[in-house]
């Protein structure tokens, strides 16, 4: 977080995360189509996020004073058609008490080698790379490591 930021800045970055969610899902969807893994090669199928910037989850993304967000779960569905759907569980701390939450988000994806588009209906768009079975999406300034399971 940078020097002096404070809860405006927390605030805004975790509206951002929202965002981020749905950024995830459209970089999986993005995996589904081309040949991101490799020529010809299906990446369409279900991808759980198994950790944040390296930390494996529950991973703590932002803490400012008592406040933080913590990330419990993810999971990307990429189609063949193009599409794609995320769901990440995210959880809100100020001090003792908390708040979980899902944010779900659906878009369309694109490919070309191994790097993938993911695009929000707001047109909104994050990058990712897919190689073998391992996702990586990069969005509001964090890595998210996905690992398909179907």
């Amino acid at each position: 977080m940078p020097a002096g930021a404070g809860p405006r800045y927390f605030t805004r970055m975790s509206n951002r995360f929202s965002t981020l969610a749905a950024c995830c899902a459209i970089l999986l969807a993005t995996a589904a189509c081309g040949d991101a893994a490799g020529p010809g090669d299906d990446i369409a199928g279900t991808y759980d996020l198994r950790n944040v910037d390296g930390k494996t989850l529950p991973a703590t993304i932002l803490q400012f004073g008592n406040e933080r967000v913590e990330i419990l779960a993810g999971e990307i569905r990429i189609e063949n058609d193009g599409r794609f759907r995320s769901s990440i569980t995210r959880r809100d701390w100020i001090g003792s008490e908390s708040t979980t939450f899902s944010q779900v988000d659906e878009g369309t994806w694109g490919r070309t080698g191994n790097r993938l588009t993911l695009t929000f209906p707001d047109g909104d768009r994050d990058a990712a790379t897919i190689e073998g079975n391992t996702l990586r999406v990069e969005s509001a300034g964090f890595i998210f490591v996905f690992v398909r399971t179907s």
